[in-house]
């Protein structure tokens, strides 16, 4: 609903606010809806992800989906190497349909469109690579968005 989305919207702006000023706000999980926390993960286990999310939104009359993801790191140097999938729901397990890549330092989003035709079940998963200065491998995080149905 275009409500809710905008409490998520809402909710984002103050979760990146805090984040830039430095001061991780740690609320427990219980005062966001589940859809947020899967979307939008505070990373406190992470050495250098400060957040990666994913994302996912389909326009009904159209088939249109747009798939994003965002990931901070604490270091301005870091490099994220980041996958961006859409998945569907065949037969009890999720499958690949698109996959997109890119990378960048410190801060990468990417939103991405796909037209789908089929009736089904779909989700976005983000997979966000760490790497420091000299390039050697930190660590990883995966997301997986909320699943949307198409009809």
């Amino acid at each position: 609903s275009p409500m809710k989305r905008h409490i998520h919207t809402i909710m984002l702006l103050l979760l990146v606010a805090c984040l830039t000023c430095g001061n991780v706000v740690h609320a427990s999980a219980d005062i966001f809806d589940t859809d947020l926390v899967e979307q939008y993960e505070v990373a406190p286990r992470y050495k250098k992800l400060l957040s990666s999310s994913a994302s996912i939104e389909i326009v009904e009359s159209t088939g249109k989906v747009t798939s994003g993801m965002s990931a901070i790191s604490r270091g301005n140097t870091d490099t994220l190497q980041v996958t961006l999938i859409l998945q569907t729901l065949s037969h009890g397990k999720w499958e690949d349909i698109k996959t997109w890549t890119a990378s960048g330092e410190h801060t990468i989003t990417m939103t991405k469109y796909y037209y789908i035709s089929q009736t089904g079940t779909y989700r976005v998963k983000s997979i966000t690579e760490v790497y420091d200065s000299d390039g050697n491998y930190i660590e990883s995080a995966t997301r997986i968005s909320a699943s949307e149905s198409y009809s």
